[in-house]
């Protein structure tokens, strides 16, 4: 009330003239894809009063101001740029207050801010903090430095507060601003301008800042960044910068739109009720918006509909506005294809459809696939079991880990002696404890005893948890039935129990049964031999082979005349090297000479060693 009664008194005691500004009819915001540039020019009356009628700043609009008439106008700057048009106002502007003597006396004591300091504070920025239209409007600004403030005026030679603000917007960016204070104050958002005073966090280059009463401001200022801006202060001054902590705004809005985050490939998004066209033009299905994408990629446009960047999605070959799309976040982390998971007590419906089994429930699964949905029950994926068509809500599944490394199907294990029960059911016998066996099937299961995982013996129908298993290993190749073998100088007992006789040690044996036990020593297998019930340790035999092709009962052979001695015993006669001899029998020896049979030929009972003939 105080600065209305001294305004007029002073509009009284000054005789001051005061042109209304001209108004002006603007036709209605126009459709999508039409460019409308609106042309803003400074028309002003400069009063021939005292030099004090000039401080009513911004008082006189241009030849095309447009007042508010008091209800909410559509903000020009939420349309694409080259659309904006400014609203259709039919009222003249009223006056406003001037600044007070204790805030020109503040003006005038702010701080000098010298070249350097603008410098630094445009230059030394790197585009990741200051967008390219930042860029441009602070540029603009700087170029009107110490030109001369005049009431009413809009540029390019002199200005007012809110005619600065005006030109630069429009010459730098070609966004048209209203005309005087209390009109720029509504266009934009309003931000917050800092979490303390003097630390200006929330504070943008381009951003507009407001002295004064809500719907009565009297002074704006340019932000530039880094706790300075510029503006001009009021008559008899000149555009000048300065830091804001010592004249600080009562609030601040923004012009410029912030520029929307990228979002990163691998981010499940959905399309926005609102969206209606690809950027291709093509519209958008009802069952599009059913369903979520994954992103892929992007590319920057030309600003269309409010969207400076388009977004490729895996699921489609459309592109997507950015304003068109909402990305999901969920609480529940990624699980990735062979992931075992269990489901919770708490599950109730396959995101496939149906209710979910009691079976399934007692069950557990390994994920195949995985599949991004419209948020549901705090899910955006859902997961499809291996072997399964169904698909469960990341919500209803829990993962499953296990300290033990996963068995493969022919694993050999035993069990240990803390085992107490099969998965299958029923307590473990003493004769399986003292067995060992191969994993012929791996299935998983609901973690329990920190198993997750189950095991079934081949030739068995019982399972055992993964906890009760110890795996064996061997440094001996298993042999195969029907191999013949010898057994080794070191060995000392038979399996089965007594000593090895020296018999056996010069004998060929001929594995007829193996079997596998819990790991002894460096032994996992033992072989029972033909026409015999002791069994031997893998380690105490092996396995004889030879370079030399065997030679069968009734074939024909000749001795080598390198040949020195019968395999039976003896010396071998010169005449032997001249004959050819017919096999009469074969016999299995322990190597020597690198021979692992024998030769027995009609007419004679003289054994030959295999080295020392050849087959004809």
């Amino acid at each position: 009330m105080k600065w209305s009664m001294g305004l007029l008194l002073t509009l009284l005691g000054f005789q001051m003239a005061i042109v209304p500004p001209e108004t002006v009819d603007s036709s209605q915001v126009e459709t999508k894809k039409e460019t409308v540039t609106t042309n803003v020019s400074a028309s002003t009356t400069e009063s021939s009063a005292s030099k004090e009628s000039e401080e009513i700043s911004d008082a006189t609009a241009s030849s095309n101001v447009i007042e508010p008439d008091g209800t909410e106008t559509t903000d020009a700057n939420n349309l694409p740029r080259a659309q904006r048009k400014l609203p259709e106002i039919k009222s003249s502007a009223p006056l406003q207050s001037p600044l007070t003597a204790a805030q020109k006396a503040q003006i005038n004591a702010l701080p000098a801010v010298n070249e350097a300091q603008l410098n630094r504070n445009l230059y030394a920025r790197s585009s990741t903090t200051m967008t390219t239209e930042q860029q441009k409007i602070v540029t603009e600004v700087k170029r009107h430095l110490n030109k001369p403030y005049r009431w009413g005026a809009a540029g390019p030679n002199d200005f007012d507060c809110s005619g600065l603000v005006q030109y630069a917007y429009l010459k730098s960016l070609n966004i048209p601003l209203q005309r005087v204070t209390y009109q720029q104050e509504k266009q934009g958002t309003e931000v917050a301008r800092s979490s303390a005073k003097g630390q200006n966090l929330n504070l943008k280059a381009g951003d507009l800042l407001f002295y004064g009463p809500r719907n009565a401001t009297i002074h704006v200022a340019l932000y530039i960044g880094d706790g300075l801006a510029i503006h001009a202060p009021y008559p008899g001054q000149r555009v000048s910068a300065f830091a804001i902590q010592y004249f600080y705004p009562d609030f601040a809005r923004r012009i410029i739109k912030d520029e929307l985050p990228v979002i990163k490939n691998g981010t499940s998004i959905t399309i926005k009720s609102g969206a209606l066209s690809y950027s291709d033009g093509s519209w958008i299905q009802s069952a599009d918006r059913n369903r979520a994408y994954t992103i892929t990629g992007y590319k920057k446009i030309t600003e269309k509909w409010g969207s400076r960047k388009i977004y490729a999605v895996k699921e489609s070959k459309k592109w997507l506005y950015e304003l068109d799309v909402q990305p999901q976040t969920s609480s529940y982390g990624l699980l990735g294809n062979g992931t075992i998971f269990s489901l919770k007590s708490t599950a109730g419906s396959y995101q496939s459809g149906g209710k979910i089994t009691a079976n399934d429930k007692k069950s557990a699964f390994v994920i195949d696939s995985v599949r991004y949905i419209p948020k549901k029950f705090g899910s955006i994926r859902a997961y499809r079991a291996k072997g399964s068509n169904r698909w469960y809500y990341e919500c209803d599944v829990t993962r499953q880990v296990s300290s033990y490394s996963q068995l493969g199907i022919g694993t050999v294990f035993s069990l240990k002696k803390t085992a107490g029960s099969y998965q299958s059911g029923g307590k473990i016998t003493a004769n399986d404890k003292k067995s060992a066996f191969v994993i012929d099937s791996v299935r998983y299961i609901p973690k329990k005893f920190g198993s997750i995982r189950a095991y079934r013996a081949k030739g068995s129908n019982r399972w055992y948890y993964e906890c009760d298993v110890t795996r064996q290993t061997s440094s001996f190749k298993e042999l195969k039935v029907g191999t013949k073998v010898v057994t080794t100088s070191r060995a000392t007992h038979y399996q089965t129990g007594g000593k090895i006789t020296s018999g056996d040690k010069n004998k060929v044996h001929q594995i007829e049964r193996m079997r596998l036990i819990p790991k002894r020593g460096i032994h996992m297998r033992i072989y029972k031999m033909k026409g015999s019930s002791r069994w031997y340790y893998e380690g105490d035999v092996t396995l004889q082979t030879s370079s030399f092709k065997a030679l069968k009962k009734g074939q024909r052979l000749n001795v080598k005349t390198s040949a020195r001695s019968y395999q039976s015993g003896g010396w071998i006669l010169k005449s032997d090297y001249k004959k050819t001899f017919t096999i009469k029998n074969v016999r299995d020896i322990r190597k020597k000479y690198g021979s692992i049979r024998a030769y027995q030929v009609n007419g004679s009972n003289k054994w030959y060693y295999e080295a020392d003939v050849k087959g004809k």
